[in-house]
């Protein structure tokens, strides 16, 4: 009995160590998650007011930067984005470089419609438009934040509608 309990007692602080590293990856995943579901239930009031700084506390001055620049291309052409997000799905969330730099891949379908940038008016019915994303993010003093975001395109599956 005496070299089983030794045996076990060898082993126990090994599965806490062990249990404490994967909830730390868990909890770490979960607020990168987190932060990208933030990041687009704020996309589209930043794009519909023309105010990237609503990402300020989920995205990267050069992130909120880039949605700037396409906000203003679509006034160069007169034109204004309503967008909703209909479904995102994580594929990966990866954790790297010491725990300071992630990045998640999603899927996203969104509907999207076009607007007259003067009147507000349609110019025409929404969209549904299926993307495969991926977030690149880095870790701070105060959490973590969208550095860039690579949206392509792709075609909708019959069951996703």
């Amino acid at each position: 009995m005496g070299s089983r309990l030794r045996r076990l007692t060898a082993v126990v602080p090994t599965l806490l160590l062990l249990l404490s590293l994967a909830a730390c990856g868990v909890t770490e995943q979960g607020k990168i998650r987190a932060v990208v579901e933030e990041y687009n239930d704020l996309l589209p009031a930043a794009y519909s007011r023309a105010q990237p700084d609503l990402l300020a506390n989920v995205a990267s001055d050069a992130e909120q930067n880039r949605v700037l620049m396409y906000v203003l291309y679509l006034r160069k052409e007169g034109e204004a984005i309503e967008s909703r997000l209909r479904s995102l799905e994580f594929v990966e969330v990866r954790v790297t470089e010491g725990g300071a730099k992630a990045t998640a891949q999603t899927r996203e379908i969104w509907d999207y419609r076009m607007l007259d940038s003067e009147t507000g008016a349609s110019k025409g019915g929404f969209r549904e438009i299926a993307y495969e994303s991926t977030y690149e993010l880095t870790k701070g003093d105060q959490g973590w934040i969208v550095e860039s975001l690579d949206a392509r395109e792709t075609s909708l599956e019959p069951d996703s509608r």
